[in-house]
């Protein structure tokens, strides 16, 4: 979850951490492998038809592909030929058919992360596996609710963690009858996928052994594919949509000359008001909208800060990821919307016990996934609103992340969730205790849950899920 860390509250995990005493000593560059200014650019949109009213058509094609980052070339698996995939811009509501033509030589699919749609059939359904040579056409109806999202692969083996590192993954926006509202509308809106990236020779770097147990991390960060590019913005008041597409890095985001962020949306979509942020939190697989509202002009940078998680040593990257120039003689910003929606906790089935998953060391409950896949970890009813207490009982962070269906965090080590929010993945952080919400509504079937280390899912830290209607 997007989170403010005080300056307190970080010295105190990084002095209870390896982690923290490394950072101490070695701090990340801000403008590591600086280049000549390069212009930020928004993902390529994917090309869509739509040949009816609520119909959206359109084609992803998996493919080993030269992709030019801007600061070098590199021979990437990619979805269309960029790095990020295309962006896949729909309204709320509407029914998506989507190929995905497999040119690469292995199997692959798709996983649309954070879509509240049908984990079976031709939905979203990771136990489809496309061979090399074919194709496949999903097709599922979105709700009616804004969010932002992604998509990249979830096969099993070979894992969807060298596919994802080696740039398979995309966004997804979904509008919604509240992004056209005039204060919203007034906003320049971009896209920002974060995304870190290795390379050996021409091709991304192999997985070591170590990487499959701390999570692979690249050298370089990027920002939609370039690495530290510069956004001219036309208005003052600005809208971006963090996504965060890494196999494993955390992000601690900040502005810098301080700038403060107003978040407005989180996983699950629009929050009940904008909340001010000094810095936005984002686990692999999290997203975030914030609004920006730049009172004077400047040139403002958005750093990436060290994040202790927990044992295990980030690797280090550029902390600079893109820099903000805000022109002189731009309009006066307007104020930033004082609420968004109305929004309810939600109520939970007081009956039922609470259900209690344990996160241990590449286990889930004590055991790895069945690598069938036939066996549930977890079976529950459809209608059923249950309250699980998750509980990080390792040394090390597991964000954790609910496919399917969204929660509410209920409370932190005891700490109540200061305002509700809908998400799918959350920080889980060594010997953490959270208790979440999660309503099991409008379709069953069979699903998943698990850490989003994508590498720790290849490792077996992933759990079935199972909905009986």
């Amino acid at each position: 979850m997007t989170s403010m860390l005080t300056r307190r509250e970080f010295l105190r995990l990084g002095t209870l951490t390896v982690g923290g005493l490394w950072a101490a000593a070695h701090r990340f560059p801000l403008t590591a492998w600086a280049a000549p200014e390069v212009p930020f650019r928004d993902p390529p949109l994917l090309d869509i038809r739509r040949p009816e009213p609520g119909l959206v058509e359109g084609t992803l094609v998996a493919q080993e592909r030269w992709v030019d980052l801007g600061f070098r070339k590199a021979r990437l698996l990619t979805y269309n030929g960029s790095l990020p995939g295309p962006l896949l811009r729909v309204r709320a509501g509407d029914t998506v058919r989507l190929k995905l033509t497999n040119n690469l030589s292995e199997i692959t699919n798709l996983h649309y992360h954070g879509l509240h749609v049908p984990p079976t059939g031709r939905a979203d359904n990771v136990f489809i596996h496309i061979p090399p040579g074919e194709s496949f056409e999903y097709e599922f109806t979105l709700p009616q609710e804004a969010q932002t999202a992604w998509y990249h692969p979830h096969i099993f083996r070979p894992p969807a963690a060298i596919q994802a590192f080696a740039g398979m993954v995309g966004p997804i926006v979904i509008e919604g009858d509240l992004d056209q509202a005039p204060e919203l509308q007034a906003a320049e809106e971009h896209v920002v996928a974060l995304k870190d990236v290795a390379f050996q020779g021409d091709r991304p770097a192999p997985h070591t052994i170590d990487e499959w147990g701390e999570g692979k991390e690249g050298d370089y960060i990027l920002v939609n594919g370039r690495l530290q590019p510069t956004l001219r913005v036309r208005r003052r008041l600005l809208r971006l949509r963090f996504i965060n597409m890494s196999n494993a890095r955390h992000y601690r985001l900040r502005l810098e000359p301080a700038m403060a962020f107003h978040l407005i949306a989180t996983d699950g979509g629009f929050i009940e008001k904008p909340v001010e942020l000094e810095e936005v939190v984002l686990v692999p697989g999290e997203r975030a909208d914030v609004l920006i509202r730049f009172d004077r002009p400047g040139r403002y940078r958005l750093v990436n800060l060290f994040y202790p998680r927990g044992t295990y040593l980030s690797k280090p990257a550029n902390s600079l990821l893109m820099t903000v120039d805000v022109p002189e003689g731009l309009p006066v910003p307007p104020s930033v919307p004082p609420s968004l929606r109305s929004m309810q906790r939600l109520a939970v089935d007081t009956g039922a016990p609470p259900r209690k998953i344990e996160f241990g060391l590449f286990l889930i409950n004590g055991r790895f996934m069945d690598p069938s896949h036939q066996m549930a970890d977890v079976e529950t009813r459809l209608g059923q609103r249950e309250v699980w207490e998750l509980w990080n009982n390792h040394p090390v962070d597991h964000p954790f992340h609910l496919h399917t269906y969204h929660f509410q965090i209920l409370d932190r080590n005891g700490v109540p969730e200061p305002f509700p929010a809908w998400h799918d993945t959350i920080p889980f952080r060594p010997n953490d205790r959270i208790r979440i919400a999660v309503a099991f509504e409008g379709f069953g079937g069979k699903t998943l849950f698990h850490c989003h280390i994508m590498e720790h899912v290849a490792m077996g830290m992933m759990a079935v899920l199972q909905v009986n209607a």
